[in-house]
């Protein structure tokens, strides 16, 4: 059994590095992957053998965080259909747009209000 693990498909770095400082503030401290779009997420999850000897304690990861506004989306639907094909139970999270204010809310722990 994997230590749970975090994939960010998100093609804003910044974005990514916000979600990334906010699990951290909410003392979330497992291995976090990141891709910049649907194609390099998806060549993550075809290196499977590889990443399986490389992450042996972390891959595949068990959460997925996906920005739905981003370039090169058709690739991301093959990163679904490879997920149910390969048997593989993910928890997804769309993220849609965080601005500077939900954010500050976000720190400050009002997470149950979104």
């Amino acid at each position: 059994m994997n230590k749970h693990s975090i994939l960010i498909i998100d093609d804003e770095e910044t974005d990514r590095y916000l979600l990334k400082r906010l699990l951290k503030k909410i003392k979330i401290t497992c291995k976090v992957f990141e891709a910049t779009d649907g194609k390099e997420a998806l060549d993550f999850f075809l290196n499977e053998e590889k990443n399986l000897i490389k992450y042996s304690d972390s891959y595949p990861p068990t959460i997925i965080f996906l920005d739905i506004n981003m370039p090169i989306l058709i690739y991301i639907r093959c990163v679904c259909l490879w997920a149910f094909a390969g048997g593989h139970q993910w928890n997804i999270s769309f993220i849609i747009e965080i601005d500077e204010a939900i954010f500050g809310m976000l720190l400050k722990g009002v997470v149950d209000r979104l």
